[in-house]
């Protein structure tokens, strides 16, 4: 009888551990759909949310109008927004209703309970699911852009508003590609490819994640592009955002998209 060293043995039990936890196809293909549905509402609630920032900013919206809440739009103009946003709601909720239900349960894919402040939904259904997203990504990019932008000053001079102009547009970039590379990550370790298996996928510290040039050059780029556009910007007297200067905003910007996409990610993928 072969005896496996202790070292050995354990490296054993957690591959034969992760093995056992990998996804079929049409499971993994199914959680993917839940990532993908929530990625693509966050962006475009992302996009609607700063560009009414940029029009108010320009003096095109009423200086009452509150950006980072979707219920005040219609009454300030954006009616278009408005109906845009409910469609990007309706199609998240159809793509993860697609998960084909007469094959699998949210249960059957570890959907089992919603995480706060979205406790109060109860995932027993596709629908369910659906709206534990939907509720989740607004609470997430809400509080992303409010971070990122607070109240703007009226009527802003031209630079600092093209640097916050900048970090909105950066948010919505970061986010989308972040989201997208744990997606791509998570469903290649769900099917057991061996450069995945064991990987998490919301750790590009990590040197030995696959994807984490991706997101090393994102941040690379983004960062060049807030320094670029706020050089000279007095972002904290002339903003009303999380950083006070350059360097800490776009570490604030970075964390905001992050905390978001960690959360958001961890309800998509239990």
């Amino acid at each position: 009888m072969v005896r496996l060293a202790p070292a050995l043995l354990g490296f054993a039990t957690l591959l034969i551990t992760l093995t056992a936890n990998a996804f079929t196809t049409p499971e993994a293909q199914c959680r993917l759909k839940a990532g993908t549905a929530y990625r693509a509402y966050g962006r475009d609630y992302a996009v609607r949310a700063t560009k009414c920032h940029r029009d108010r900013m320009l003096g095109k919206l009423s200086p009452a109008a509150d950006c980072d809440d979707p219920s005040t739009w219609a009454a300030n103009g954006l009616t278009k927004d408005v109906a845009g946003l409910a469609a990007a709601e309706q199609r998240l909720r159809d793509v993860v209703n697609s998960c084909s239900p007469d094959i699998l349960t949210p249960a059957s894919l570890g959907y089992t309970t919603c995480p706060a402040p979205c406790d109060g939904v109860a995932v027993t259904t596709f629908d369910d699911l659906g709206e534990c997203l939907y509720c989740l990504t607004d609470d997430c990019l809400r509080g992303a852009i409010e971070s990122t932008y607070g109240v703007p000053p009226l009527l802003l001079e031209k630079e600092p508003r093209k640097c916050q102009e900048r970090v909105g547009r950066d948010l919505v970039k970061y986010f989308n590609k972040r989201a997208v590379t744990e997606q791509i990550c998570e469903f290649r370790k769900e099917l057991g490819e061996d450069d995945y298996v064991g990987v998490d996928c919301t750790d590009f510290g990590d040197p030995l994640h696959p994807l984490a040039p991706r997101i090393e050059r994102a941040l690379a780029k983004l960062e060049k592009q807030v320094a670029k556009r706020c050089a000279g910007v007095d972002i904290g007297a002339q903003l009303d955002s999380c950083g006070t200067d350059v360097a800490s905003e776009q570490l604030c910007l970075e964390a905001a998209v992050e905390q978001c996409t960690s959360r958001l990610f961890g309800a998509a993928y239990p």
